[in-house]
């Protein structure tokens, strides 16, 4: 990849409410958005005026013959992310995309493979990746002074209501707790368990449609940690995180985008680590995206989300779920 020396034009594919958070991140790092493209033609117009973006495109195809874009930040379901991911490759386009990246690793395999081959930047709009806590987190660790990790606890839930055409439970969207949450929590368990998971245990609660509206995951690594996981559709669980260290625990809330952790030693002390803004999550995956452009590099976090994904094949593997068009 060859390094570049000005800030990358993105363009947005997807106009819906993450899109909205979005476009004022593009907007805030780089100052401007280059273009705005919708399967229908109104809602990309709607959301170019409601953003002052002066190219709207009612395509896929349209926006990606710009030559002017660089970037393709994706924000569509995730069951429609590896065709428009592999599109986007082949039009020579950088590929910036939600979470879930793709449906399972074989689709994540084939796109990472292929951006390689075009010397193209693919990553995975993870706010747990790039929120600078976790940095400062890892780097603590390192230091030594908690000692090795022993076990990881992470509680996702939120009530959703059972609506079988809508995205968290129709199959034919790839519906489920794990793709829609299991992600942030996964990803943070691969984050701070360097040694695995090398074993996995799961059980799962199905709604009505068959997607997974309930589960718990038991991960264990390679160095003797272990990380556990419950994922809920069915109430409000708190979105919380626990990593338990040899000399200590850190405490977590709101662990998708985290700016403070609580410390509590062994010798019964207290401290608290701060770092970055809730509200700029958006701002440091644009501006980290826009440096592995500058740098001409392989996202760092890249490995991280082949890691998850395969963790979910394996875990949807147990639970004999597969979604329709697999």
């Amino acid at each position: 990849m060859t390094p570049s020396t000005s800030l990358p034009k993105w363009a947005i594919f997807g106009p819906g409410q993450i899109a909205d958070d979005f476009a004022e991140a593009i907007r805030s790092v780089c100052g401007n958005i280059e273009a705005i493209g919708a399967r229908k033609p109104e809602k990309a117009e709607q959301f170019a005026r409601k953003h002052q973006i002066g190219k709207a495109y009612g395509s896929l195809e349209e926006l990606l013959d710009d030559e002017a874009v660089d970037v393709v930040y994706i924000a569509t379901p995730h069951s429609t992310h590896h065709e428009f991911i592999m599109r986007c490759l082949e039009k020579g386009k950088h590929v910036f995309c939600e979470k879930a990246i793709t449906v399972n690793g074989a689709q994540l395999a084939e796109a990472v493979s292929f951006a390689r081959e075009r010397g193209l930047i693919l990553a995975e709009a993870m706010t747990v990746y790039h929120m600078p806590l976790y940095r400062k987190l890892l780097d603590v660790l390192a230091e030594g002074s908690l000692g090795k990790i022993k076990s990881i606890h992470v509680a996702f839930g939120d009530a959703k209501e059972y609506d079988p055409q809508n995205r968290f439970f129709n199959p034919d969207l790839a519906g489920g707790a794990l793709l829609d949450m299991g992600t942030y929590a996964l990803s943070l368990v691969k984050m701070f368990m360097p040694g695995g998971p090398d074993r996995l245990l799961t059980d799962v609660r199905k709604a009505d449609t068959g997607v997974d509206e309930e589960s718990t995951i038991m991960l264990h690594g390679g160095l003797g940690e272990s990380a556990s996981v419950s994922l809920s559709f069915l109430a409000d669980t708190g979105h919380l995180a626990t990593i338990v260290c040899e000399g200590g625990t850190i405490l977590l809330k709101d662990f998708t985008r985290a700016v403070r952790a609580f410390v509590s030693y062994s010798d019964g002390k207290w401290d608290t680590i701060e770092a970055g803004k809730r509200n700029e999550a958006l701002h440091y995956e644009v501006a980290d995206f826009n440096e592995w452009i500058r740098l001409g590099e392989t996202p760092s976090t890249l490995g991280w989300s082949i890691g998850v994904m395969s963790t979910m094949d394996e875990t949807r593997s147990r639970w004999n779920l597969r979604y329709p068009f697999e």
